[in-house]
């Protein structure tokens, strides 16, 4: 059933079930992780640049996260498709462009197409559901869809005052 509507339940054995809520809720998680990556690694980034510290590459980010360096290298790659991140010829990392310029929600957005693939996984959910998954989407957008980079790392600045 990958990647269309979900077969009817009553067509699919206990154990078919299970492995189909399994598969769910890793590629639930998947997308939740990398959301919160993209956003860790735009954060690190911005705040090594605009502190003067050295820059950092994928590894030194994969070990201050505890990840692998292949998820941290893939999301890298996705933000850097997208113009928000740089790399040096020696594999250091600086922002794409000026911190003002990027805003959270693209993070997001970015993150959720490098998981899924596309901009917007298709949902065959009843209509109720679907209008719901709007509301939420319509909070985060308001909540951080126009905050930049730039608001994060003042709001991180104040907190260690």
């Amino acid at each position: 059933y990958r990647g269309g509507p979900p077969p009817d339940v009553s067509d699919l054995d206990p154990d078919e079930q299970l492995r189909e809520l399994r598969a769910d809720k890793e590629r639930f998680m998947d997308l939740f992780k990398a959301e919160r990556l993209a956003l860790a690694l735009m954060y690190l980034v911005a705040e090594a640049h605009e502190s003067g510290a050295s820059r950092p590459d994928v590894d030194a980010l994969a070990q201050r996260l505890g990840l692998p360096g292949i998820a941290v290298a893939r999301a890298c790659g996705a933000l850097e498709a997208a113009g928000m991140l740089a790399t040096t010829e020696d594999g250091q990392l600086l922002p794409g462009r000026g911190l003002d310029a990027i805003r959270m929600g693209e993070v997001l957005d970015v993150a959720r197409r490098h998981v899924s693939g596309r901009p917007h996984a298709a949902s065959a959910a009843p209509a109720p559901i679907e209008a719901l998954c709007r509301e939420i989407d319509d909070a985060w957008r308001r909540t951080c869809g126009e905050r930049t980079l730039r608001q994060m790392l003042d709001t991180g600045v104040k907190r260690r005052a």
